[in-house]
């Protein structure tokens, strides 16, 4: 009887010994052993790896809460520059788009000014120029979406030691998050850019030539 076992932490193969004796040809020569306590509390395991360890057979004790800790602090160094990638992506994506609609905003002037004077409605003028925004940032989302799903599978994969294995997908939680943040900066930009339309001086823009 043999099979696969996924291991999320460390490697090991575990087969009976008429197993091990059909694939070595030998019988198997016992060198370790699994034991599992009752109460597997912190103190209990404590105290049971030192007295197995004053054998004079004993080599080593190896306890699988240590191994488990060891990847929880791997991941939680992964938490923080996760962390400290999606802020900086935040602040990027806020900088690019104000910088962006500012300077369409500016180049456009004199158009939003003969809009304003023919009685277009505050909204209508600001969609005029935020229309292009809207459709970029939805082309962006989708595109971003599919790169970092694919980016974030790449770093998973490279970035977690031999002996972990840490699930590769993403939730719809973290693409909720992405998709939100992206949504409100280009709200509050909207809002940044309505004040900046409306204050723009009708008479000053016609008159100013190219």
């Amino acid at each position: 009887m043999a099979g696969i076992t996924t291991m999320y932490a460390g490697h090991d193969v575990y087969m009976n010994q008429t197993y091990y004796t059909k694939v070595y040809g030998h019988a198997a020569t016992m060198n370790a052993y699994l034991v599992s306590l009752k109460k597997s509390t912190t103190s209990k395991v404590n105290d049971f790896a030192k007295q197995f360890n004053q054998h004079e057979a004993a080599v080593q004790t190896v306890r699988s809460q240590d191994a488990k800790q060891t990847i929880t602090n791997i991941l939680s160094n992964l938490n923080n520059l996760i962390l400290v990638l999606v802020l900086s992506a935040s602040l990027l994506s806020l900088v690019v788009l104000y910088t962006l609609t500012n300077i369409n905003v500016s180049e456009r002037v004199r158009e939003l000014s003969t809009l304003k004077v023919l009685g277009f409605y505050p909204k209508e003028v600001l969609m005029y120029i935020y229309r292009e925004t809207n459709i970029l940032t939805g082309v962006g989302i989708l595109v971003g979406v599919g790169v970092g799903y694919a980016f974030h599978a790449y770093i998973m994969g490279l970035l977690p030691p031999s002996t972990a294995m840490v699930a590769p997908g993403l939730t719809w939680l973290n693409v909720g998050i992405s998709v939100g943040l992206t949504v409100l900066f280009s709200l509050v930009i909207m809002v940044m850019m309505n004040h900046k339309i409306q204050s723009v001086d009708m008479l000053e823009a016609l008159k100013s030539v190219d």
